[in-house]
């Protein structure tokens, strides 16, 4: 035998688990808001033998633009297996400003 007992409704304006409860499902947009926000923050990259971090997209944005080639730079967060280059990071890939490298081409460069 099963009982089932209907909650009562929380009131607006009450803390439940650090969210304050207004209308129109806000929970669940605060929830979303809360996970990219704890998203946002928590990458790591690698410089040579060192590791720096934890720091947030703004951050990680200035260290791309500050080296010659972002696209290959180490970055980890949690959840990944693994380092991964920064090209290959989806959320990361679209911070990177900077041109690829010219390709290497035999040819000589034309005179003018």
């Amino acid at each position: 035998m099963h009982i089932y007992v209907k909650p009562r409704p929380i009131p607006q304006g009450v803390r439940l688990f650090g969210f304050r409860l207004t209308r129109g499902s806000p929970t669940t947009r605060q929830r979303a808001e809360a996970r990219v926000m704890t998203n946002a923050n928590g990458w790591h990259y690698a410089e040579g033998e060192n590791t720096f971090g934890p720091v947030d997209l703004k951050e990680i944005q200035v260290v791309f633009s500050k080296i010659s080639d972002p696209r290959n730079l180490l970055v980890w967060k949690a959840g990944f297996k693994d380092w991964e280059r920064a090209g290959n990071v989806p959320e990361l890939a679209g911070l990177i400003y900077k041109p690829p490298p010219l390709p290497q081409t035999s040819q000589q460069p034309r005179k003018k």
